[in-house]
């Protein structure tokens, strides 16, 4: 077995591979390994899994999560049982995270004794393990949340130390570029802008070393409040002067011995003021122990704590917050081939479509960018387009208001096959008659956007991955899609590899909001959290003392009816009843139900809920008998063709998405007349215009750049409900507040709106339904 833990979390087992991506098996995973090998209390676990308050069933709950784990692992024997309490075997060699622990260790303890050459390329194949944020961003419990944060801090320290043996090593010309890209995606440890600074100065460039910083103090200040700490000034102050202890070391003979003499790190300090302590702002391990650290890192740990947070990567993290920060998302993944960490595709995407200040491409051109990247934004790294001594423009350009192409290019991934093909044909409609009316209101940046179409199909056959490839050829910076949970979460990667965003208009599953996403990945729909609040809001309102849950054993369920039994407090569950996918007999489950004769039943599934259906009617238990029926989303069906009449009459069912008006119904059939259902109409249309916003707001067409921007249209400033009206504000210079045809759309930190439209759908004596009232949930 192997356990990879160090970027979206798999499982490898003699079964094969297991990628999870539940919410609470991500978390249960994470407790278990921060305390491997050591039985974990029950009490902690559930702590763990519902840190915002447990259910009333969450012991029963997590027995649930414990089996599908031991599934997953291949091996029942892993997680060892205890009283009231769990232990995940794990041997030496079977956790990633453990052989980043090791080779760290053995890196540090190489450079501690001078042999550098080894200590780069141990340090290098650390770092190579990491394919993204530890646990892929997903969230955590406290004690899973802090294994992974001392992850993070680790790789980040790992990351300064080779960056130090390669200054050591001479190489200060082959890394500026790689730095660059790492000081951005951690902008707040002051010990990477020394390196850079310091990097910058030996391969000639003394200017650009005090233009960074510059950056770095503007970062600080903006972030932060504050200045940079001594050894950074004393490190400006040195290159102010010239000082020749900045010089770069003798270069080694490519024949010299490995443990050389020679080898050993220079040992030479700054010329400082005679009141100046001794300080050493780039020495190695030995000379600056890590935890006693040098002033720097002192004052990495002083930030940390002022903050409240780790200094993690913007672009990743357990917290996953996105603010103004996920302008540098995907950075670290893009530009930082000295990390050995995986890189950005560079044939698509915005790696290829920076903003260079020395560029004179023809505007009309697509590919590369036409405009430098702004003075005005301070703490972006502003000399990212300068070219370096290879000729080359530094590749940390695509986060430093980089502009892109001139030309916003959405691109639609939805379906216009497959089992899903009827959303296809209403949001496809929907973003080109938003794209229509940007247009019509003089664009974007003053140029027309251009939309490109893009067949998803369903996750039945894969064409959405070659799709996707299709879009991003083509320089696609915004696309609107899928319209599938698990398409999205297919491509998902690709897409933020590349750079661009993601709005999705119907994706509703719970675990995309901790989607490693490279905080690229939004979606006008509310998230199936919401829905299970509505549900058990309705159950209650509608004065039932109990009720029986009977629901597919998956993780969709699982949100489903934990937030449901939130929501009813006053109401008490006799019944919770799971069932494996691919069950088809229900009839001792319906018994079960008769004998606790609950005033109503929650019905959770797809396909199959026609079999529980039968089985209940047989056992009396039906809406004509006095039993209250309340369906969701994924089995909100038309039964007409299946049951009886009468069977279903008064049931009630839930489905997100606001109701489109007359007019919007009659503009969409302009743009095709054959459409019939606008299920997520409104959501679609809504996600080309906060594209086109932010990329207003952010002048500039970049994805990076649009996700940085997407909350902030979203919300807190000057309401607004037409992209015409919103975009004079913007150009105006105000804050806006778009609120379109889905409602309410406010972007959280996980690209999730902050309340949600439903249809509230009332089953008559055919057995089909109708919409009999919309709710909105916060």
């Amino acid at each position: 077995m192997r356990i990879n833990v160090l970027g979206p979390i798999e499982i490898q087992h003699d079964g094969g591979v297991s990628r999870p991506t539940a919410p609470k098996v991500c978390a249960l995973l994470a407790a278990l390994l921060s305390r491997r090998n050591t039985p974990v209390p029950v009490e902690r676990l559930v702590d763990a899994l519902w840190p915002a308050g447990p259910p009333r069933s969450a012991t029963d709950n997590l027995r649930v999560y414990v089996t599908l784990l031991r599934r997953m692992l291949g091996d029942p024997g892993r997680i060892v049982p205890h009283h009231r309490a769990y232990a995940l075997k794990v041997e030496a060699g079977e956790l990633d995270g453990d052989d980043f622990d090791r080779l760290l260790r053995a890196a540090r303890d190489e450079h501690a004794a001078g042999r550098l050459r080894p200590a780069a390329v141990t340090y290098r194949q650390a770092l190579e393990l990491w394919r993204g944020a530890a646990f892929g961003g997903s969230e955590l419990g406290a004690d899973g949340r802090d294994y992974a944060v001392r992850l993070e801090e680790d790789r980040g320290a790992a990351i300064e130390e080779q960056v130090e043996v390669d200054l050591a090593l001479g190489r200060h010309r082959a890394v500026v570029a790689d730095l660059r890209g790492v000081v951005a995606a951690y902008p707040l440890r002051e010990r990477l802008h020394g390196q850079l600074m310091l990097a910058l100065y030996r391969s000639g460039r003394q200017g650009e070393a005090l233009e960074a910083y510059q950056a770095a103090r503007a970062v600080l200040v903006e972030e932060l409040g504050l200045d940079p700490g001594p050894e950074l000034r004393r490190l400006e102050a040195a290159i102010l002067r010239g000082d020749p202890s900045l010089s770069p070391p003798p270069p080694l003979p490519a024949d010299a011995p490995l443990s050389s003499p020679r080898d050993a790190p220079p040992t030479r300090e700054l010329s400082l003021p005679p009141d100046a302590p001794p300080a050493s702002p780039l020495a190695p391990p030995r000379d600056l122990p890590r935890d006693a650290a040098s002033g720097l890192a002192d004052r990495a740990a002083a930030l940390s704590s002022l903050s409240g947070r780790p200094l993690e990567p913007v672009a990743g993290g357990p917290s996953r917050a996105r603010s103004r920060a996920a302008a540098w998302a995907g950075v670290l993944l893009a530009a930082t081939a000295l990390l050995g960490v995986r890189a950005s595709a560079t044939g698509h995407g915005s790696p290829g479509r920076v903003a260079d200040a020395g560029s004179h491409q023809a505007p009309d051109q697509p590919g590369r960018a036409d405009q430098p990247g702004r003075a005005d934004q301070p703490g972006r790294a502003d000399q990212a387009g300068r070219a370096d001594g290879s000729g080359q423009a530094d590749r940390a350009g695509m986060a430093s208001g980089a502009v892109g192409d001139g030309v916003l290019t959405v691109g639609t991934l939805l379906p216009t096959t497959g089992s899903l093909y009827f959303l296809g044909a209403a949001t496809s409609a929907a973003a080109e008659l938003a794209v229509r009316d940007v247009n019509a209101a003089g664009g974007v940046l003053g140029r027309p956007v251009r939309l490109i179409r893009a067949d998803s199909g369903d996750a039945t056959r894969d064409i959405a991955t070659a799709a996707v490839k299709d879009l991003l050829a083509q320089d696609t910076d915004l696309i609107v899609g899928a319209a599938s949970n698990t398409v999205s979460t297919m491509v998902m990667d690709a897409v933020s590899e590349a750079g661009s965003v993601m709005i999705s208009p119907s994706n509703t599953a719970a675990e995309l909001t901790s989607a490693y996403d490279r905080g690229l990945y939004f979606r006008t729909a509310p998230s199936d959290t919401l829905q299970g609040q509505l549900v058990g809001r309705l159950i209650s309102e509608d004065r039932n003392g109990t009720v029986a849950v009977i629901a597919l054993d998956d993780s969709y369920a699982d949100v489903i009816v934990e937030h449901a039994e939130r929501a009813m407090p006053g109401v008490r569950i006799v019944r919770t009843i799971r069932y494996g996918d691919g069950e088809r007999e229900f009839g001792r489950v319906a018994a079960d139900l008769a004998r606790a004769a609950p005033d109503a039943v929650l019905l959770v599934g797809f396909d199959e809920t026609v079999h529980v259906i039968r089985a209940l009617r047989k056992h009396g238990l039906t809406p004509a008998a006095g039993r209250r029926w309340y369906l969701v989303d994924a089995n909100l069906s038309d039964y007409s063709e299946d049951l009886p009449d009468g069977v279903m009459a008064t049931a009630k069912g839930t489905l997100a998405g606001a109701l489109p008006t007359d007019d919007f119904r009659r503009r969409v059939r302009e743009v095709d007349p054959v459409v019939e259902d606008l299920s997520y109409g409104p959501e679609s249309y809504d996600a080309v215009v906060l594209g086109a916003l932010a990329a207003e707001a952010a002048r500039g067409d970049l994805g990076q750049s649009i996700a940085a921007r997407l909350a902030d249209v979203s919300r807190g400033g000057r309401r607004c409900t037409t992209y015409q009206e919103c975009v004079a504000l913007v150009r105006a210079g105000e804050d806006v507040d778009y609120d379109g045809l889905s409602g309410r759309i406010e972007f959280d930190s996980n690209g999730d709106v902050g309340e949600g439209s439903f249809g509230v759908y009332v089953y008559d004596s055919t057995n089909d339904f109708r919409r009999a009232a919309t709710r909105v949930v916060r």
